[in-house]
């Protein structure tokens, strides 16, 4: 019986010790920020921390929750009266290792927001006797946490702008490139147009349409989407996000299921699972390897795979009648009465034969369509897995929406790896004081789709396993 690898043997370790030599060190971050009312400038010292959730499926921007102390004067007398017209400047100041000194190597970014204050969230004012009591006395008597949420001020506009028009004769790249590149150019923030760039994956549908139709009232950011639906775009869905990367404001275009873009991808991620034993907190956890980024990531990952169980109940494959049939000749002139023929009304399709041969295509119950890009999606989405993990002392500004991705793992001491696109990710910046210092360390819980695993540990290697270790011990 081949004998098993140690974890220090394998090439996982040898390229987690790379990146651990490589990283540039500890990501601390020290955030300052100005909130801005239509009076005065107000500096904020008592940041608490920052969450923001993007989720590349559902949503096409994110808005960062904020909380932060402030004393009971300044909130009721320089906040709250200008709370539905704030706006706020952070500053993200990248320290060195230990959180002391400020790495001169690195940019600091200063970004200006919207905020929008819920009074739900927030301490009660209006019909209150503490608006009779000067402002320093309520300062030195207590300190409320305020949350807020922040808009990107070149999002908030592309978020509401409508368009509408019609095209002819035209594919459906160059459709979405006269939309959310040249369209979304017309908005001007600060001078500045408020899109820098359009980064989108070649359709899969590549036929010239006859006439699109876009009516008064349509969203700007959905134009995608409603082309996916009605027409089809890609075989794996589709999601449109609008996101700040390497400097420049883009709007990105992409397949949620699509196992071969790592391998076509310029910008790139391979995550790297670390047995929890070996590295339970890593403080140097990347290293950007030209335009790939490497990450380590430790505890807390969960493989998520319902594929088998999808395809039992929901098919492997889909049969539907195919619209465009209908307007050719679908049937057969019989002396008696037409013949109906099956292979020209319907579109039958299975993706890939289950290995107990036991394949089924359900008849889908929809309308008549042409657009099988859609169904084929559905399908595609039984057959892909889901893996969440946390990687510790991030750099979330370094991942895209729907960024290709490799994930490297083991498996009776081998590394196996599975392929998919970066689909979700939730970011916590909370403060770490250092030698009075008050910085932040991020943690970013990562969700990507991918193949799925095909092998798993055995009883019988877990237990080998087991017995070589208390051997050699």
């Amino acid at each position: 019986m081949k004998p098993l690898k140690e974890y220090e043997d394998t090439t996982l370790a040898i390229n987690v010790e790379e990146i651990i030599k490589k990283s540039q060190g500890t990501r601390l971050f020290i955030y300052e920020a100005t909130l801005h009312t239509p009076e005065e400038n107000i500096g904020l010292w008592g940041l608490d921390g920052i969450e923001t959730l993007y989720d590349y499926i559902n949503n096409v921007h994110h808005m960062p929750k904020l909380k932060f102390n402030m004393g009971l004067g300044d909130y009721i007398y320089r906040l709250f009266p200008y709370r539905n017209n704030l706006e706020m400047t952070i500053r993200r100041i990248p320290m060195k290792e230990h959180g002391i000194k400020k790495n001169e190597k690195e940019k600091i970014q200063i970004k200006r927001w919207k905020v929008i204050f819920n009074p739900k969230n927030n301490p009660p004012v209006a019909g209150s006797d503490l608006q009779h009591i000067e402002r320093e006395t309520l300062n030195n008597t207590d300190m409320p946490e305020i949350q807020v949420e922040l808009v990107d001020r070149h999002a908030e506009p592309l978020r509401v702008k409508y368009h509408s028009g019609i095209y002819q004769k035209k594919k459906i790249e160059d459709v979405i490139r006269a939309t959310l590149a040249y369209e979304a150019k017309k908005v001007i923030v600060d001078g500045k147009p408020a899109v820098d760039a359009l980064e989108m994956k070649k359709p899969d549908n590549k036929d010239e349409i006859e006439h699109i139709v876009f009516p008064s009232g349509t969203l700007l950011h959905q134009v995608p989407t409603i082309l996916h639906d009605k027409i089809g775009v890609y075989i794996g869905g589709l999601g449109t996000y609008y996101q700040e990367y390497r400097d420049k404001k883009t709007w990105f275009v992409y397949p949620f299921y699509d196992e071969k873009a790592f391998d076509e991808a310029d910008y790139r991620v391979i995550f790297y699972a670390s047995p929890q034993d070996r590295r339970a907190q890593l403080d140097m956890s990347y290293w950007e390897d030209d335009k790939t980024l490497k990450v380590v990531v430790t505890g807390q990952r969960l493989y998520s795979d319902s594929a088998e169980l999808d395809q039992m109940n929901k098919g492997s494959g889909f049969r539907a009648p195919d619209a465009e049939a209908m307007m050719l000749k679908p049937h057969e002139l019989d002396v008696k009465h037409p013949i109906a023929n099956r292979s020209r009304l319907n579109t039958e399709l299975i993706d890939h034969d289950r290995t107990d041969n036991l394949n089924y295509a359900p008849i889908m119950n929809s309308k008549q369509t042409a657009n099988l890009y859609v169904r084929k999606t559905e399908v595609l989405s039984y057959q892909f897995a889901q893996v969440d993990f946390v990687w510790e002392n991030a750099d979330e500004t370094l991942i895209y929406p729907g960024m290709p991705c490799k994930y490297h793992y083991l498996v009776r001491g081998e590394v196996k790896e599975l392929k998919g696109r970066v689909l979700f990710k939730h970011v916590f910046s909370t403060r770490v004081d250092r030698q009075d210092v008050g910085v932040f360390r991020t943690v970013c819980r990562i969700s990507i789709g991918v193949t799925p695993q095909k092998e798993f540990p055995t009883n019988e290697y877990i237990d080998r396993l087991k017995t070589e270790r208390d051997h050699t011990e």
